[in-house]
């Protein structure tokens, strides 16, 4: 069940010009939070900026959950500069977060685009419980776009890097590198999941590529919301089964079921 809290700032490091790594304090939260799921955040003190900002969960510990977070308007601007014990007003854990097949010794396959490295590096924390291979697919604009490469590595998993100007791994975008890796034939077919999260344009490249392909495949949604809790329906989008919320269906769906036109 999702939880109000007024929690306390742990830490709020800029990682890279604009990019944030946030922890606060919330046992309760962290207590039930899934990876894939998000916080709803009142970033300012007042009434301005009116609505919360959604924040994927980026790592969940005993006591503490992480958000990773890009300054791209009054909000995150106002959230970057929250200092280590100001009180932060947060709701959660919301959405539906991503499925763990309980079968061992799969491989998972996790692309993400820019930002959707939030809410997948969480994801591979659960996967190391299990046994199975993790493979994380980077992509962004330039080598400075790049987040959580080392962290990933630290949790096991298989880094490839794709930038689109080549200043860093391969020139190319994240959906092609999974592509080669999925056409490999270094694994067999039944063993691979995908796992994606990233900028629309990207899911929309991955759902042609997984088109009429038994892979079973889950991406984590992008979209503007409101509410937050599914009242609002201010954040839908096109599915096989009609028009899903985003925050209360999602933000976590099977990629088959999503319609990307």
């Amino acid at each position: 069940m999702p939880q109000h809290i007024i929690t306390k700032v742990i830490y709020n490091k800029e990682l890279k010009k604009g990019c944030f790594r946030m922890a606060v304090e919330a046992p309760s939260i962290a207590k039930e939070a899934k990876p894939g799921q998000f916080l709803h955040i009142r970033c300012g003190n007042s009434g301005d900026p009116l609505l919360r900002r959604p924040v994927s969960i980026h790592k969940i510990g005993k006591k503490s959950v992480e958000i990773l977070y890009n300054v791209v308007g009054k909000g995150t601007d106002i959230l970057s500069k929250k200092k280590a014990g100001e009180p932060l007003d947060i709701i959660g854990p919301l959405g539906n977060g991503f499925t763990v097949p309980k079968k061992s010794g799969s491989v998972k396959i996790l692309v993400a685009g820019g930002m959707g490295v939030a809410p997948l590096l969480g994801l591979a924390e659960e996967l190391k419980k299990g046994k199975n291979k993790s493979i994380a697919v980077l992509g962004a604009k330039t080598k400075n776009h790049i987040l959580c490469g080392k962290e990933f590595k630290k949790l096991g998993a298989e880094v490839h890097i794709a930038t689109e100007d080549g200043s860093s791994g391969k020139k190319c975008l994240a959906t092609d590198l999974a592509r080669e890796i999925i056409r490999s034939k270094k694994y067999k077919w039944h063993e691979i999941c995908i796992y994606a999260a990233g900028p629309i344009g990207m899911i929309k490249v991955l759902c042609k590529l997984m088109e009429g392909c038994s892979l079973e495949s889950q991406v984590s949604l992008e979209e503007k919301m409101a509410c937050g809790l599914g009242a609002c329906l201010g954040c839908v989008v096109d599915t096989q089964a009609g028009y899903k919320r985003v925050c209360k269906d999602g933000p976590v769906f099977r990629l088959c079921d999503v319609i990307c036109e």
